[in-house]
């Protein structure tokens, strides 16, 4: 897991970005520190469509089988939803976000390897994440236009730390998987 971590660093040294966004993307990848890897970017997932965010639930939910339920988890190891919860740009398969969402998505196939509680908890939280989204849309069209400015804030921080609780858990399973 930890080999990971410097092919990316290596390649992104490589790559014509801006520094301080290369290091504001990475700094939640460290292999002794409190988080694992970035599992989403709640100014990106804030900003998505709740069209989008609809479109993600209903693939993330299924009809409840066991088959939906492997192929909710396939989406997010093989699939394009951690994409869009890291802001990645879909048709091009470079910069930060794209690596971030890749090694995202093989942090949590080999934890799935380790611990059969992973993909359950992923899926979950993940729709969980897409309810808040689609719940913030619904908070903010309620508000009168001409407020929207003074109230969107305190809706919006609400609503990063309801996504920062969500996630928590799973980073929390992840840290554990990935440690034994």
């Amino acid at each position: 897991l930890y080999y990971i971590l410097p092919h990316i660093l290596k390649l992104l040294s490589t790559m014509s970005i801006d520094t301080s966004l290369q290091q504001k993307s990475l700094t939640s990848s460290y292999q002794n520190g409190t988080s694992l890897t970035k599992l989403y970017d709640d100014n990106i997932m804030l900003d998505m469509s709740v069209e989008k965010a609809k479109g993600y639930l209903v693939l993330l939910r299924g009809d409840g089988s066991d088959d939906a339920r492997r192929l909710a988890f396939v989406a997010l190891t093989d699939g394009n939803v951690i994409d869009a919860c890291l802001g990645t740009n879909f048709p091009k398969r470079e910069g930060v976000q794209y690596y971030l969402a890749r090694q995202t998505k093989n942090i949590l196939a080999e934890a799935s390897d380790i611990s059969m509680a992973i993909p359950k908890l992923a899926v979950e939280s993940y729709l969980r994440g897409m309810t808040i989204i689609v719940d913030y849309n619904a908070k903010i069209d309620r508000v009168f236009f001409c407020f929207r400015c003074f109230i969107r804030g305190n809706i919006r921080r609400k609503t990063k730390q309801e996504l920062q609780q969500n996630f928590s858990l799973l980073q929390e399973a992840l840290q554990a998987s990935c440690s034994q």
